[in-house]
């Protein structure tokens, strides 16, 4: 059974890199997390490794609330902006909270 009790879960975007790494590194993404748990990330794909250019988001596989693991990379569902990811991985997360 699904625990019930919705966590207050906010975003926050991911480091940037450093040093020489910083030179070639894309739009960073964001992760979504409570309580030192995330439920959700989103990361922006520049067209390599067959990915559409545009952002992703996936969430990990998480028994205590039921939530089963999804990536939209491998879906091939892609998003023009970071909010229209941040808004479907949210609205996929709290689905799982009555």
């Amino acid at each position: 059974m699904a625990n019930t009790t919705k966590p207050r879960m906010m975003w926050k975007r991911n480091p940037s890199m450093g040093g020489l790494a910083s030179i070639g590194e894309g739009q960073r993404g964001s992760t979504l997390s409570a309580g030192g748990v995330s439920y959700a990330s989103t990361s922006y794909s520049e067209g390599r490794h067959g990915n559409a250019v545009g952002w992703y988001w996936s969430a990990p596989s998480n028994d205590e609330f039921g939530i089963a693991w999804k990536n939209t990379a491998v879906e091939g569902l892609v998003l023009d902006t970071e909010a229209e990811a941040k808004a479907a991985a949210r609205a996929y997360i709290m689905s799982h909270f009555k």
